[in-house]
């Protein structure tokens, strides 16, 4: 059961139903222990239904079923200015192209030019290992 169609059930509707959900738990509970049950998510999905309706009759209990989360508030100085106050309206298109400045420059400066060699970029940095390289000591002979 959604929640959509359970904040639509009446206080009533919303009882029988979780005396409905809690027999058909029952009776899954005891189907496990005695047959094979077919689908074995079910009573999972029923306790998720239980506890849904739980969670609402209580909100009811409370006064304060969920609503939908209201919308933000645009800035107060961009309703101002479209209300027409002429500082604030300047204010906020000064701060819109700074905005905007700041985004185009972030944008310019992810794209990185090729790093250029030089002969210090070649060369090896200061403190970088020598390869050894394989040969014969030279032995002094003593005579």
């Amino acid at each position: 059961m959604k929640g959509s169609e359970v904040h639509k059930l009446t206080d009533e509707e919303l009882k029988t139903e979780l005396a409905r959900l809690r027999n058909d738990l029952f009776d899954m509970r005891t189907q496990s222990i005695t047959e094979k049950v077919e689908d074995s998510s079910r009573p999972s999905k029923l306790r998720k239904d239980i506890a849904r309706l739980l969670t609402i009759q209580r909100a009811r209990v409370l006064g304060n079923e969920k609503a939908p989360k209201p919308r933000r508030k645009a800035p107060r100085r961009h309703r101002l200015a479209e209300k027409g106050h002429t500082k604030v309206a300047k204010k906020a298109k000064k701060t819109a192209k700074k905005v905007a400045k700041k985004t185009a420059k972030k944008a310019s400066s992810r794209v990185r030019p090729a790093k250029k060699t030089t002969a210090k970029a070649a060369a090896p940095k200061h403190g970088a290992r020598k390869k050894k390289v394989a040969g014969k000591k030279k032995v002094a002979k003593k005579s």
